[in-house]
């Protein structure tokens, strides 16, 4: 029996591994007898014959042939078990050994009961057994490992976790922990779980820094397709199998270099060895990459981190050696003393003297671009506008608008936040639950997200994936994956979703109350979707819960992407919005917040949901026990493109408007992004993003007009009774654009409005361009509405600029459909009557003659007599049945039945005197009344409600308490349906599930869905009539 049986796998290598690998064996110097066991994992013919003609070459040697390629722990195993030895030696067949590399390793597990693995050092591992070297060429780095031994001798550390690269261990190590995992396929955690498995067995595992071993890295993994995807697939395995989540930590460069240190104070004749070694590991470091490494050891749930620790005691044990000084500069920028530091002080220093001294080239560069180009323009405007003119853009350009107007409002509502981090253990009292994701070409990641589904402590009812029009084999795999699952898997596949339309799509198809949110990309906690939904079924007055995220991997570039979750500030996380990637949320709130918005081309349609879902909720909750890993950039250049599509989305939403005005009057300033962090990449997009918005408002969002305001007193500043106030409210609500333009920068504190924010625009007087404001919405400038209700002359040189362009024939008013301009001068007032008098003055003119609604009325009113059914035209029309329009609004459907039906009794009810006035005047020879329906004492045969009880949140309760007792038989309803991104004032979002087949006396006889797509209404509307039962 050999003392020692050394395995090595070969898998579709040989000249450039397997064989460099054998002569190492057999000609390096050592003492102990082996033998050798290759076993070849299916790989090609020609590999095989190679193998073949070296067999008898070597001596103890015998070549194993798999048939299938049964991975590195299913090899190894089949190496193991068919040879009996005393000790066993893992070895990649892409090394170099090295002179007594076996003895060493043998010598010290005989001299060390208590280890049951050894590996060697190397300049190739994912631990700290890697050494740095400054050689690229194999024969170059043999000397520097040769180097490091003989200065090393004698020397070990003991650690967690040793790459399987080489490995030694016992013949008892075996019999007690086992073999190795066959589960994690060809490779990749195996090696951490046997090393986990090992010590939980009560042995050590230790490195032996006097042996080196050249590795050339993963060449047989090289030759497999998908590595990512095999990755994360094992990981998902080897976190569920020890319930435990894994961070790559097992880089234990800084405890190790406080050991070498230490034992450098313990023994002063060893100190100059110990600099050797710290030396080599800080500069292995700086190669890993400093931030990277560092946040490798950040404990993200704890006030202190791991790093912290170890810098603190680096830094009290350099304080009593001074020689340390000059190795350890580098690693200086690893110590912090807390998470919030964050390695501030060191690390970006250099980084941001650079950033200064570009702001100081860009500005220069600015300067000799505003010489050539702005002198031109300043001799353009002289010679056409005059020298007022060029005084006002000169002072506009050097001295911008420093404030924000957006200062004095509130973006979110004021609700209550907390946050716990608690779990959740008992299943029984969650409430049912589905998971809605949207994939698209996630062909790498689908199956170990699924995976992660089906082990979740507490599984959905149901998992909802839409495909947004994948080109890979998502779909197909989704549908395989199904089929062997006891999950319940519904796949919605269509040619062109985005991810907002592809959420809403999914919570369309969802069977139950509480819906969780995640990304098909990001590996879930096994836990995270009971401690999302644990909140909600605890307390019913919760309307969301949010979670938290972490990064796959860290790396400095993500550093802002990440908050720091373990911050205990109340107001931070207050105004924190939580991401789509893990959040929980009620359907019946996500339908009367209208959904995600979908008219927005990149991202921020969870910042706009957040903010919209906020204005409907009254309690949010966020656990910190809820968590998933996020796939965050690893690169400078892939957060800087994230970054920069954050700010796009924000930019078209309008919430960017927010944060960014100062920004924006800036950049109008010089034409040039100072910033060129983060922060500045945030920046170009926002202003990408804003100069999109007017396009895909008029083209997306359907947008009916724009309501321009010039006034003195900042929007902040209103009364939610204010006249003016209520116009933009009113305008808001019809879909039109507000542009507020104010002249007064003093406000006092903060006001919330629940108003759509993504829908006005505030400007401060000297920051607002008119001729931008001319170019953004040219395509619809004949449905502008102008209000000025100041003398000011900056707004009265506005209002004037935009009638000189009407007179140019630049745009031309379309009266011929109604719309006007309504330019209102109001003197200056002696009183607040008068001037409240004037104010609604001007709202009334623009009530009375705003074109949209009342083409909407008759659009509407046509559809309903279009789409009704002909067995209900037929009853009414043959037994003269009497018929109401409740809110009837201006009286169109009124007039049209009446024309319909002469015959019939037609009424209109509306408790607005405005528009039933409007009707009277409209159609004067109707029947319209002005009164509330519970004070009149007649009955209808048939009650008619166009687009009404979507402004109710319980719209059949108000069926129940206004409607049964004045209908005789027939009630028929007609609503927008499906209505994602619902308009101000509409309450409920009507689906095929809303109408209840039997409801109190009423049957449903008939229901049709038709898509209107046209300015009047962009999405679709859904007709009902229901028949009463008579008693």
């Amino acid at each position: 029996m050999a003392k020692v049986t050394i395995i090595i796998i070969s898998y579709n290598s040989f000249e450039d591994t397997t064989k460099p690998c054998l002569d190492s064996i057999y000609s390096c110097k050592t003492g102990i007898p082996f033998q050798t066991v290759i076993i070849d994992n299916a790989s090609a013919g020609a590999i095989v014959k190679q193998l073949k003609d070296i067999e008898q070459h070597y001596h103890d040697m015998r070549i194993i042939y798999n048939t299938t390629n049964e991975g590195f722990a299913g090899g190894n195993n089949i190496g193991i078990t068919s040879s009996t030895s005393d000790y066993y030696v893992l070895l990649n067949n892409d090394t170099i050994v090295t002179d007594h590399w076996l003895d060493r390793l043998i010598s010290f597990l005989e001299q060390h009961p208590d280890v049951g693995l050894v590996g060697p050092s190397t300049n190739y591992a994912g631990s700290e057994q890697r050494i740095h070297v400054k050689s690229t060429d194999e024969a170059g780095i043999l000397h520097e490992g040769s180097q490091w031994a003989h200065v090393c001798a004698g020397d070990h550390f003991y650690t967690g976790m040793l790459s399987f690269f080489c490995i030694a261990m016992k013949h008892e190590v075996i019999a007690r922990v086992g073999l190795l995992d066959k589960a994690f396929g060809v490779g990749m955690f195996e090696d951490t779980d046997y090393c986990l498995r090992t010590v939980k067995s009560g042995y050590k595992i230790a490195c032996l820094e006097d042996v080196f071993i050249f590795h050339k890295g993963s060449k047989s993994f090289n030759k497999l397709p998908d590595l990512n995807s095999l990755f994360y697939r094992n990981l998902l395995l080897y976190e569920n199998k020890h319930q435990l989540v894994w961070e790559p930590e097992h880089n234990k460069y800084l405890t190790l270099i406080l050991q070498y240190i230490r034992s450098a104070e313990a023994e002063p004749e060893s100190r100059e060895r110990a600099l050797f070694k710290i030396a080599n590991k800080t500069r292995m470091l700086e190669q890993l990459g400093c931030g990277h490494l560092f946040r490798n050891y950040a404990q993200l749930s704890m006030n202190t981190s791991a790093s912290g620790a170890c810098g603190q005691g680096l830094l009290e044990q350099c304080s009593r050696m001074p020689g340390l000084r000059y190795p350890l500069k580098s690693l200086s920028v690893l110590i912090h003393h807390g998470p919030k530091e964050v390695i501030k002080r060191i690390f970006f220093k250099f980084e941001s003297m650079w950033q200064k001294l570009k702001t100081v080239l860009r500005e220069s560069t600015a300067a000799r671009r505003f010489k050539k180009t702005r002198f031109r323009r300043a001799f353009v405007i002289l010679k056409e506008h005059g020298w007022k003119e060029l005084a006002r853009k000169i002072k506009r350009k050097l001295f911008p608008g420093a404030a924000n107007p957006y200062d004095h409002l509130q973006l979110l509502n004021d609700i209550t936040i907390n946050v716990i981090e608690k779990q959740y253990e008992d299943d029984a009292l969650l409430l049912p639950f589905s998971v809605v994701t949207t994939v698209k070409n996630e062909g790498d990641n689908i199956i170990t997200f699924l995976q992660s589904m089906e082990n979740q402590s507490a599984r959905p009812q149901e998992v909802v994936i839409v495909d947004g029009g994948s080109k890979d084999n998502t779909a197909v795999l989704v549908r395989s994956y199904a089929d062997s699952s006891s999950l319940k898997i519904k796949l919605i596949r269509h040619d062109n979703l985005n991810i907002a339309e592809g959420r809403n799509e999914g919570v369309r198809n969802t069977s139950h109350e509480v819906v969780v949110f995640t990304d098909a990309g990001c590996r879930l906690d096994t836990d995270f979707c009971r401690n999302l939904v644990g909140p909600l079924s605890e307390d019913k007055t919760i309307d969301l819960v949010g979670g938290i995220y972490h990064p796959v991997q860290y790396h400095a570039a993500s550093e802002q992407l990440i908050p720091d979750w373990s911050t205990g500030d109340m107001a931070w996380w207050k105004s924190f919005l939580p991401s789509a990637r893990s959040q929980a949320v009620r359907k019946s709130t996500f339908w009367k917040c209208g959904g995600f918005p979908e008219y927005l081309t990149l991202t921020g349609e969870d910042t706009l949901f957040d903010i919209n879902y906020r204005r409907f909720s009254n309690k949010w909750v966020y656990n910190k026990k809820a968590f998933v890993y996020w796939k965050a950039p690893t690169s400078q250049e892939q957060a800087l493109r994230l970054w920069k599509s954050y700010g796009t989305g924000d930019g078209e939403s309008g919430i960017g408007d927010f944060q960014f005005y100062p920004h924006l009057i800036e950049y109008r300033k010089t034409w040039q992004i100072q910033d060129a962090t983060t922060m500045g990449a945030f920046v170009e997009g926002y202003i990408a993003g804003r100069e999109n918005r007017s396009r895909i408002e008029i083209a997306r969002k359907k947008i009916k007009g724009v309501l321009l305001v010039l006034a003195n007193r900042p929007f902040g500043c209103l009364q939610a009774d204010d006249p003016l106030f209520i116009q933009c409210r009113d305008c808001i609500a019809a879909n039109q654009k507000v542009i507020y333009v104010c002249t007064s920068r003093s406000a006092q504190g903060k006001r919330y409005f629940d108003i759509d924010y993504s829908m006005i625009e505030l400007y401060y007087v000297d920051d607002f361009d008119t001729d931008e404001f001319v170019d953004r919405y040219r395509d619809i400038l004949e449905a502008v509405i102008l209000v000025r209700n100041t003398d000011n002359r900056q707004l009265v040189s506005i209002e004037r600029k935009i009638l000189e362009l009407q007179k140019s024939g630049y745009y031309k008013l379309n009266r011929d459909a109604d719309i006007i301009q309504c330019i209102f001068r109001a003197q200056p007032a002696n009183g607040d009557n008068v001037r409240a008098q004037k104010e609604q003055e001007v709202i009334d003119h623009y009530k009375r003659w705003f074109p949209i609604e009342k083409r909407q009325g008759r659009f509407f009113a046509d559809m309903m007599i279009e789409k009704m059914p002909k067995w209900l035209d037929h009853d009414i029309s043959s037994n003269r049945l009497s018929i109401l329009d409740f809110g009837c609004s201006c009286g169109h459907l009124v007039h049209l039945l009446s024309s319909k039906y002469p015959a019939s009794r037609v009424s209109g009810l509306d408790i607005e005197a405005v528009r039933i006035n409007k009707a009277l005047e409209y159609y004067p020879g109707n029947r319209f009344i002005c009164e509330d329906i519970r004070k009149i004492p007649d009955r209808f045969d048939c009650i008619f409600t166009s687009n009404v009880l979507e402004h109710f949140e319980n719209p059949f309760d108000i069926v129940a308490e206004l409607l049964l007792d004045h209908l005789n038989k027939y009630l028929v309803i007609l609503v927008p349906y499906h209505e994602m991104n619902r308009i101000e004032g509409h309450y409920y979002t009507f689906t095929e599930q809303s109408f209840p087949p039997l409801f109190r006396d009423l049957v449903l006889q008939y229901t049709t869905v038709f898509g209107c797509n046209n300015d009047y209404w962009p999405g679709s509307q859904i007709l009902a009539v229901y028949k009463k039962q008579l008693r």
